[in-house]
């Protein structure tokens, strides 16, 4: 499940439990749809209580990746699973947005509100 909240610099994502193509469809793509209209998206996804996904939700995930990845300006993922971080470096090796990983909220906020 996702919680959305939004702030006065970014929005962020709050990942709850395994996630599922219900919950793409029904709360993260048409928000993340609304914000990329907007502008370029500052984005904070708190993955602590992530436990995984089911398949059809990673598709839904790549999916949404490659079709926003030019409207994400900041993308701070604040976990502190040691694959995550391994899959993010990755990523940041693909994509144009700026991408870090931190172990806390405030460090990730900080980031995120420095232009």
């Amino acid at each position: 499940m996702f919680t959305i909240v939004h702030r006065d610099y970014y929005t962020k994502i709050i990942v709850h439990g395994r996630l599922t193509h219900k919950d793409y469809i029904e709360t993260l793509i048409p928000e993340i749809n609304k914000l990329s209209e907007l502008g370029n998206m500052k984005l904070m996804i708190n993955a602590l209580e992530f436990s995984g996904m089911q398949p059809r939700a990673v598709l839904d995930d790549l999916k949404l990746g490659v079709t926003k990845r030019k409207k994400i300006a900041k993308l701070a993922i604040v976990t502190n699973k040691s694959w995550m971080i391994f899959l993010v470096d990755l990523i940041k090796q693909i994509v144009a947005s700026e991408i870090k990983t931190y172990d806390n909220e405030k460090d990730a906020s900080d980031w995120l509100m420095q232009d």
